[in-house]
């Protein structure tokens, strides 16, 4: 398959908001993704209930949220997130992560995992009955810029063949992290589907966008 790529609206400036998701359903994006830090979580604050409806009402696409967030279920009430959209959620922030995954179904919710550098495998085993996705992150929670962790790559080919193992090979694997086309060639090899993107990559202007999408997702595409 393609590679998909999701612009981090999180990396555009507010007056930017529009030109990217217009311009991101002009090229053929999945959705968009919308980043939400709690400031205890991570030692970072992100995105709010206002940005959201905003997002909204710009585009169609569906928003692809990753709650970096302790006490996630709150969040999905207080965005009060609609059916068709994306939710991740880290399954440590949560008390009942299996329940949180069944409610967000109930609600037409796409469910996800995100996964940290340090979680392990089998501590999602019990969970991916429910989870559509995995959001697997290549660096640090909480701030952009970061160098990919060691052993990230190959955890890629780990969370690939665990999905597969478990019956989940429909199951899509994000890559949030440091994902500049030198990384990202090699990260679609070991299985990623879907690149987040950030001003390291794409999102140098709203002018220039298009141009480099296509630059970059043909060179992605072309080592397949």
């Amino acid at each position: 398959m393609p590679i998909q790529i999701s612009p981090s609206i999180m990396c555009a400036k507010v007056e930017e908001f529009y030109d990217y998701c217009k311009l991101a359903e002009k090229v053929g994006c999945p959705f968009i993704h919308f980043d939400i830090m709690d400031g205890h979580y991570v030692p970072n604050s992100a995105l709010g209930t206002q940005q959201y409806s905003d997002i909204k009402r710009i585009t169609n696409l569906p928003i692809d949220i990753h709650l970096m967030v302790t006490n996630p279920e709150e969040y999905v009430d207080m965005f009060n997130v609609q059916a068709g959209d994306r939710v991740a959620f880290h399954p440590e922030t949560s008390k009942h992560p299996f329940k949180l995954l069944q409610t967000l179904h109930k609600r037409g919710i796409t469910a996800g995992l995100a996964v940290n550098p340090g979680t392990s495998l089998p501590y999602i085993e019990e969970l991916l009955v429910e989870t559509d996705y995995i959001l697997d992150m290549t660096i640090n929670p909480g701030f952009g810029g970061q160098k990919i962790v060691p052993g990230g790559m190959e955890k890629i080919k780990r969370i690939r063949q665990f999905l597969d193992e478990h019956g989940k090979q429909d199951a899509q694997i994000l890559i949030d992290g440091n994902t500049v086309i030198e990384n990202a060639k090699q990260m679609y090899l070991n299985g990623a589907d879907v690149l987040i993107v950030g001003p390291s990559t794409l999102m140098k202007g709203p002018d220039r966008f298009e141009e480099l999408y296509h630059a970059y997702k043909s060179t992605i595409d072309a080592v397949k």
